[in-house]
């Protein structure tokens, strides 16, 4: 019989990461880029976003958000207790929140619609794909794909891979397949449609949860010699900074963004590598650290009331606020989130 010593508990087992304050920070500060693109995408004028205050924040908000979200979730997707029907469940909730976000963030402008004050389609507005809907389809995917890749590091790298490689032809086929006024338009812009209301599809997004899962499942595999590492990141940070108009181009434009392919793939998944590797290396005072790793803890309550206060804000103002008036409306809106946030979801909002 073996005792267990209270004082020095088992190790944890390799299938269960550990949480990281490193990864809450990287978050964190990846909520706050999103709240700004949200702002300056809804409420700036055409002639600030088309200016360089609007490019930056274009970029800002593009490759160190969406694709750090997506992947740390990939990285904890498969954490223990790993079972089919606790994933797809986490999955479906994940969809069924997406929707309802959908309904809340347009309330304003579905009661302006039913009005006629606005001539304006709601089923763009009601089924767009969004970073919600995004987790929850990913979320399936991993679990599907989980009994034929197994625990191979390599496997998933490559299914990532040919996720983001294929996905401007699997666009170009949903567009001859679903497009005009076809009703299946509504189900390829899940998939890969380039519709307007596509935000997050399928393709190529779901690439970046299943790099999170490669990461998770080869974390412990990948060592490099100290002597290595800074000559490494360097040449890596010098790569990213010689493409970066690229990157600052395909970011600009948004139908770009949201439909890229492999090469910005790449980009971003390096950026967001060395983002990863310097950000906790910045020396950042302690209470700046915690106040932005709280934003981390608390990222799916943050993303929704964000969504629910610019949504609806929006329908108001859209597009008729100067530069100046969009950083207060930030700053106003980062304060209303962490408040309504720590009143209704004073502890992380979590999908088990």
């Amino acid at each position: 019989m073996t005792f267990l010593n209270p004082l020095h508990p088992p190790p944890v087992q390799p299938t269960q990461p550990v949480r990281e304050v490193g990864h809450d920070l990287l978050k964190g500060v990846a909520v706050l880029l999103m709240i700004q693109v949200h702002v300056m995408e809804l409420l700036a004028t055409q002639s600030v976003m088309d200016g360089l205050a609007g490019k930056v924040s274009l970029f800002l908000g593009g490759a160190p958000v969406a694709p750090v979200f997506l992947l740390l979730f990939g990285f904890y997707a498969l954490r223990a207790p790993v079972w089919p029907g606790r994933l797809l469940w986490r999955g479906l909730k994940l969809l069924l929140l997406g929707l309802l976000l959908n309904l809340g963030m347009n309330i304003h402008l579905l009661t302006r619609i039913g009005q006629g004050q606005l001539a304006l389609d709601p089923w763009r507005y009601l089924l767009g794909v969004d970073i919600l809907l995004l987790a929850g389809l990913s979320l399936i995917a991993i679990t599907w794909l989980r009994p034929l890749l197994k625990e191979h590091a390599w496997a998933w790298l490559l299914a990532s891979l040919s996720v983001a490689a294929v996905s401007p032809w699997v666009g170009q086929w949903m567009s001859e397949w679903a497009g005009g006024e076809s009703g299946w338009q509504w189900l390829a812009a899940f998939v890969g449609l380039p519709a307007p209301w596509s935000f997050f599809p399928l393709f190529p997004w779901l690439a970046y949860p299943l790099l999170g899962v490669a990461a998770f499942y080869g974390r412990s595999r990948l060592h490099l010699s100290p002597p290595w590492r800074k000559p490494l990141l360097a040449a890596v940070l010098l790569g990213l900074l010689l493409t970066g108009p690229f990157a600052v181009a395909t970011s600009h434009q948004l139908s770009a963004y949201y439909h890229h392919d492999l090469r910005f793939f790449l980009w971003a998944s390096l950026l967001a590598l060395c983002w990863a590797l310097l950000l906790p290396r910045l020396g950042l005072p302690q209470r700046v650290t915690t106040w932005l790793a709280w934003w981390g803890q608390h990222v799916t309550a943050c993303y929704v009331l964000q969504w629910l206060l610019i949504g609806n804000l929006a329908t108001a103002i859209y597009k008729t606020q100067s530069l100046g008036a969009c950083l207060l409306w930030f700053v106003a809106l980062v304060l209303l989130t962490r408040w309504g946030v720590q009143f209704l979801a004073p502890k992380p909002l979590k999908l088990k």
